[in-house]
């Protein structure tokens, strides 16, 4: 786990805890500070979205570190360049002249 997925989930706890003893202990309090419950909330989604998606960016870097690059992929037999260094330096086109008419 990240450490943003640590500490969401840490204030998600607090604001539980916070929210829990505000709303439903009696206490005499601002009604602002009823705001910790739903924090909590929000911060437990929020971390569980983030560790989901750590998962997932880790299955995803796997697959791609599998995938072998193209040009790194060996030249068909049939091909007319013996290696990929040919495929730098060869151009299509030719150059346009620096003299317009």
């Amino acid at each position: 786990m990240t450490i943003l997925t640590k500490t969401l989930l840490a204030v998600s706890v607090t604001g539980f805890a916070a929210g829990g003893v505000i709303d439903f202990s009696g206490f005499n309090v601002n009604p602002s500070w009823t705001v910790a419950l739903p924090l909590g909330a929000v911060c437990f989604g929020l971390g569980l979205i983030s560790l989901m998606m750590e998962r997932e960016m880790a299955k995803f870097d796997g697959e791609e570190a599998k995938k072998p690059e193209p040009f790194l992929r060996n030249p068909s037999s049939d091909s007319k360049y013996e290696n990929c260094e040919e495929l730098k330096y060869q151009t299509t086109s030719k150059p346009a002249s620096a003299t317009a008419a």
